[in-house]
């Protein structure tokens, strides 16, 4: 029976060892609390253990014991490179960058081997408890790399990855030097999973112009196979804090606000509560509070700012320069409008349970949530789902993941003080309807998609993607090939040579193919059986480079020219009009002139083409550009036979008779009884009629309902090299026999021959 595997860096558990008895607490924070329901005998957790110090073989056959018991499994890592791994690596370089704090990475960025290592320790002791079958879900940015090194073990697991912290823009994301790797090892997933929209939208850029590869909304489509790109905002567990902050139950912390209020029932109190952390903006914060009772003399004494901020990280030297800063602006604010029996700064650097926390959260007038970047934030949400009075004000950052969904918080941009402490002031005046109002909305949003429902559908949409197999199928339907060699049908085929033979990997940098695939393609088209229609967006120099003279038909620039066999020269019967040369000129001095105006714009003028790409540019300043060379277009010239074809960060101004499926029809119309077609590549049959005597095929790993998909160039030339067997054969190859009914029916994708 199939189980799944989640894998983080850390346990979801907290180990100490005093005396030689281990205790093991339960971690506090979302992951742990979302994932913990999942453990049960169909599940393990994988990670390491915690524990920093140099264990005997008896503690650590202890500790496996204890953490086996509760169905995780420790993974023991060298403590120095385990330090190098996690502090240098993951917490002094990736942290900061994915944060937008390029300014906090050191020098010398190094120990990117000892990340592979560690990622590489994990790929070990997964694949020794892995089944065919399994379900491995992988968390965070320590394990980026994993995904891919999982997959080239070919431990036929489903691999799912989900990014807690934002994924950054490409012009942040390219600075590392390891962005390649990154990209490569997360791509190793069946599923990538982001708090918000946007995170997804800036990992498809990265791997577009980075990787070179093709990204749609949903998937990023590789040789052989999809990775599904979703957004999956992490709740928190919304009946266990309503259920904490209403129990009867108090504590040190929250005595002493409850008592401060009880002394001064017109005083506001603000709570924030965030490690200590460069991300979470606490000293613009601290400024936009001290804005506040500057402008506002009648809040002094009136309004406080309390202020929890448990140690983190105290091994990165950013954190200690960080955590003085703090301090000095806290002792500055306090000395400046402190009181007796007044501070308007309750600073309180030590750690809290939920429990404690959660008994504040209902006595808490507003709640500043300002992160300067935030993958999602949960405070936010916990407070939210602990105010069961539906009363209380959340001042949330636009910056953090869960601004996306809480639109009726109070949001601020975290880097405008001015405006963060009219924020402020707007919180602590505002009704009580309006509270109510908004914190009715956020409550009903929250409950609807708690922590449990988020790792439950993630699971389930992991498991429902299609299985991909690694056993080779045969690439043509049984029933295609008794129709082809009972009744002897001519083959007309038609290949899109971008579409279908672009994308393998025996094209030089050129996309010239070599030597095989023309010599393939030659021979099939000498066969009397067959005759062969190559469709290229390719200059008509390029293609007679290519494949002239020889026995194919050849048609350039999507059928502007077109080459017989046997001939050096091609012709075109479009173009012979000289007022569509003249247009078409005109049309390259326009795009021209807006390039040189536009940076990072580039054109490429062919016969009957004109193209814009913008790829070097920011996407939405690319697209701006481009709708007004549009409008420019299309108000000075003559479009009658044009089309202007906007595709992935291109335009271009297109000769209307210049397309593939023209060719096809053209051919089509002539087509005796005897001729079947076969349609290789994309948009070949948009202007043919259905007809029982035609074959589509399409070439890739994106979602289609065409008969036969192949998943990549390599599988269409071992199909071509079929048929080619096939047709020059004089009894029907035994191979036909072996695709079953069943895979008729449903249209496989088919793998090359063995």
């Amino acid at each position: 029976m199939s189980k799944l595997i989640i894998v983080s860096h850390r346990l979801p558990y907290t180990c100490s060892i005093d005396k030689g008895q281990i205790e093991l607490k339960p971690s506090v924070g979302g992951l742990a609390t979302g994932l913990m329901p999942l453990l049960q005998k169909d599940a393990i957790w994988i990670g390491w253990h915690g524990y920093t110090q140099r264990l005997s073989k008896a503690e650590s056959k202890l500790i496996e014991k204890e953490f086996s018991e509760r169905h995780c499994l420790p993974l023991p890592l060298p403590v120095e490179k385990q330090k190098i791994f996690y502090n240098d690596v993951a917490n002094g370089i990736i942290w900061p960058l994915y944060h937008y704090h390029a300014d906090h990475l050191p020098m010398h960025l190094h120990g990117w081997e000892i990340y592979e290592e560690i990622n590489r320790l994990y790929a070990d002791f997964i694949a020794e408890h892995a089944e065919p079958g399994d379900v491995v879900w992988i968390h965070d940015y320590h394990l980026q790399v994993l995904p891919q090194m999982l997959r080239e073990r070919h431990l036929k697991v489903k691999i799912g990855f989900f990014l807690h912290i934002p994924f950054p823009s490409y012009e942040i994301f390219r600075i590392l030097p390891w962005r390649e790797e990154i990209l490569e090892g997360i791509l190793g997933s069946d599923l990538v999973g982001f708090h918000t929209e946007s995170y997804g939208q800036y990992f498809r850029d990265a791997v577009e112009k980075i990787l070179g590869l093709q990204s749609q909304e949903d998937c990023i489509a590789l040789d052989k196979r999809r990775v599904e790109i979703a957004a999956f905002p992490l709740g928190v567990d919304f009946q266990q804090w309503a259920e904490l902050a209403n129990r009867d139950a108090s504590s040190i912390l929250a005595s002493s606000l409850q008592n401060l209020k009880a002394e001064h029932p017109f005083h506001r109190f603000l709570l924030s509560v965030d490690r200590l952390d460069y991300t979470k903006g606490l000293p613009r914060k601290l400024l936009a509070f001290e804005r506040l009772l500057e402008q506002h003399q009648e809040l002094r004494g009136l309004v406080s700012l309390v202020q929890i901020a448990p140690p983190s990280r105290d091994a990165v030297a950013a954190y200690g320069r960080y955590r003085k800063q703090v301090e000095e602006l806290v002792g500055r604010i306090n000395g400046k409008y402190g009181l007796p029996g007044y501070q308007p700064v309750q600073y309180i650097a030590r750690s809290f349970s939920s429990e404690e926390i959660s008994l504040l959260y209902p006595i808490t007038d507003v709640m500043v949530v300002t992160p300067l970047r935030d993958g999602m934030n949960l405070v936010a949400k916990e407070f939210i789902a602990s105010r069961t009075d539906e009363d209380g004000v959340l001042v949330l950052s636009e910056l953090a993941g869960a601004a996306a969904e809480l639109g009726e918080a109070l949001q601020v941009n975290p880097f405008d003080i001015d405006k963060t402490a009219a924020v402020f002031f707007e919180a602590v005046t505002m009704d009580a309807e309006e509270r109510k109002m908004r914190m009715r909305a956020m409550r009903a949003k929250i409950q609807n998609f708690d922590t449990h429902s988020w790792a439950q559908t993630f699971i389930e949409r992991l498991s429902r993607i299609e299985e991909k197999s690694d056993e080779r199928e045969y690439v043509l339907p049984k029933d295609l090939a008794l129709t082809l060699f009972e009744q002897r049908h001519r083959l007309v085929i038609f290949i899109d040579y971008e579409s279908a033979l672009n994308g393998g990997a025996d094209l030089d940098e050129t996309g010239a193919p070599d030597a095989q695939t023309k010599m393939l393609l030659t021979r099939l088209a000498r066969l009397d059986q067959c005759e062969i229609h190559l469709i290229s967006e390719r200059s008509k120099t390029e293609l007679a480079q290519w494949f002239a003279p020889g026995p194919l038909y050849l048609h350039s620039e999507y059928g502007a020219w077109t080459m017989p066999p046997g001939s050096e020269e091609a012709s075109s019967r479009l173009l012979s009009d000289p007022n569509l040369r003249e247009t078409l000129e005109k049309a390259g001095q326009i795009f021209e002139d807006y390039a040189r105006r536009t940076p990072g714009v580039l054109i490429q003028k062919k016969s009957a083409s004109v193209m814009c790409y913008y790829r070097l540019t920011e996407l939405t300043r690319g697209e701006r550009a481009i709708q007004r060379l549009r409008e420019l277009l299309t108000s000075q010239l003559p479009m009658d036979c044009f089309d202007l074809v906007a595709g992935k960060r291109y335009l271009e101004l297109r000769l209307r008779e210049a397309r593939k499926d023209r060719i096809v029809a053209e051919r089509a119309a002539h087509q005796q009884p005897f001729e079947y077609l076969l349609l290789i590549g994309d948009d070949l049959d948009a202007s043919l009629p259905h007809h029982e005597q035609t074959l589509n095929v399409l070439v890739g790993s994106r979602k289609s309902q065409t008969r036969i998909q192949l998943r990549s160039s390599d599988a269409l030339l071992e199909m071509l090299r079929y048929l080619e067997l096939f047709i020059s054969s004089d009894s029907l190859p035994a191979q036909t026999s072996r695709i079953s009914s069943a895979q008729k029916a449903e249209g496989i994708s088919f793998m090359p021959l063995l």
